[in-house]
């Protein structure tokens, strides 16, 4: 299995529609200036929380295994839960 989001777990089927200012709220802390510095910025808990799982596990997680462990960190950050599909960047 090659890591990333390809296949069925392509970032682009994962998408949901924020408020801009609920967006940034979770990139920066609500200051864009410490983007992926601040500890509880989206991508770089997710990344934490996955590779921490995954030591524990002392393999790769399965596509559930991610989807379980970033549903509940979605819930944390009242993120809905209603995907749609996103553009191509």
């Amino acid at each position: 299995m090659q890591r990333g989001f390809k296949g069925d777990m392509d970032i682009d089927q994962f998408c949901v529609r924020l408020e801009k200012a609920h967006h940034e709220a979770i990139h920066g802390g609500g200051n864009w200036k410490l983007g992926r510095t601040w500890p509880g910025e989206w991508n770089r808990m997710i990344t934490e929380a996955l590779l921490k799982a995954e030591t524990k596990a002392g393999r790769m997680l399965t596509r559930n295994e991610v989807l379980d462990i970033v549903a509940d960190r979605m819930k944390d950050y009242r993120i809905p839960m209603s995907f749609t599909t996103g553009r191509r960047r």
